[in-house]
């Protein structure tokens, strides 16, 4: 075998009995070699291990939504209680809930954050609304589907925000610790700016969101003590105003049901068939009070209907009655609105998470 060197490098050409020749690299070169073939490997381990956290985070923010839609939080409320971890260094992925005194803790920043960005007073008042409902949502488990008639059955622990007439834009949070006689007792949740100007008794206005239930507010008189835990001194009002319905919307859904016709007068609570027929029916629209069905047969309003459905394996079976209905007669369809009555609170719990998951 013939073997030539090129003068000054360690270059060496080997020829076979094909009569081609190829290149013999030297070890300089050999380790350049390993070098880039070393480095693709290791590149493709990172960029692998990359991915695979992405997806792992990415899994455990789809589990950790689904905490907290099962907490019946809306999209708006996720990202209150999102951004608030963030305030306290913790990962909404990983942690799917926060203590309690560190929620109350931020609240303060997370307004002032949107007093330094400007955001319009009417957008505010609608994050504070958020921030009392999915503050009452993950602490606050009083029943609050109950209509209040009276100030003095404010529930312990109901959170509060309120303005104050020197400070018309400012927007102060707290929550109901105890009610005495002629006063309620509120504890504030501190703000980084001067509370003095509260010292003196004057006039507040007071808003509270019920979970389940509305909007309640109120005007009076209200005195701020300055001990170690910031008290609100708020005189029991004469009377309130209930405002905003926490009504949910409809919402798209394609669920089976059965019909079948029940007499008006009879128990909500039992099923008392006034004939042997089934109405087979699709509900199409849904919230937690009503349903809005498609049905090949017409309906008429104040009709009631023992109503038969299944959601994710809960079977539902419960009196209904047609407040509303129009008939299509070239499709011979039928749509109508029943109105749910006598379901129990677990029928209506399993709806709600499930009108939540779908939001």
């Amino acid at each position: 075998m013939n073997l030539f060197h090129l003068s000054n490098m360690q270059i060496v050409f080997a020829q076979n009995p094909l009569g081609f020749e190829w290149h013999h690299a030297s070890p300089e070169q050999a380790q350049i070699v390993l070098i880039i073939v070393m480095a693709l490997i290791i590149s493709f381990f990172l960029v692998k291990q990359l991915l695979n956290r992405i997806k792992m985070k990415e899994n455990q923010r789809i589990v950790a939504l689904a905490k907290m839609r099962k907490l019946g939080l809306s999209n708006n409320q996720i990202k209150v209680l999102n951004y608030i971890m963030k305030l306290n260094r913790l990962s909404f992925e990983k942690e799917t809930s926060i203590k309690k005194e560190l929620f109350e803790n931020s609240i303060g920043n997370l307004i002032r954050s949107l007093e330094n960005k400007q955001v319009p007073f009417e957008n505010i008042l609608n994050v504070c609304k958020d921030i009392s409902l999915t503050y009452g949502k993950l602490y606050h488990t009083a029943k609050s589907a109950i209509k209040l008639i009276d100030p003095k059955e404010i529930d312990l622990s109901q959170i509060i925000f309120f303005t104050y007439k020197n400070q018309a834009n400012k927007v102060f949070f707290g929550k109901i610790v105890s009610i005495e006689e002629n006063a309620i007792i509120a504890k504030i949740f501190k703000r980084q700016h001067s509370t003095d100007f509260l010292k003196e008794d004057s006039t507040i206005n007071i808003s509270m969101w019920r979970v389940d239930d509305a909007e309640y507010y109120f005007t009076s008189n209200a005195k701020f003590n300055s001990d170690e835990n910031d008290t609100l001194e708020i005189s029991i009002p004469e009377n309130f105003t209930r405002g905003q319905e926490l009504v949910r919307p409809y919402i798209d859904v394609i669920i089976d049901c059965e019909l079948t016709p029940i007499e008006k007068s009879a128990d909500p609570s039992e099923k008392k068939p006034l004939s042997q027929e089934v109405i087979i029916g699709r509900i199409v629209k849904m919230n937690d009070n009503e349903a809005v069905l498609l049905i090949r047969q017409k309906l008429s309003p104040e009709e009631h209907y023992w109503f038969d459905f299944t959601i994710s394996d809960f079977r539902f079976s419960f009196a209904s009655k047609v407040i509303a209905s129009s008939f299509d007669a070239t499709t011979y369809t039928s749509q109508s609105t029943l109105e749910f009555r006598n379901m129990s609170p677990a029928a209506l719990r399993v709806i709600k998470l499930y009108l939540d998951s779908l939001m």
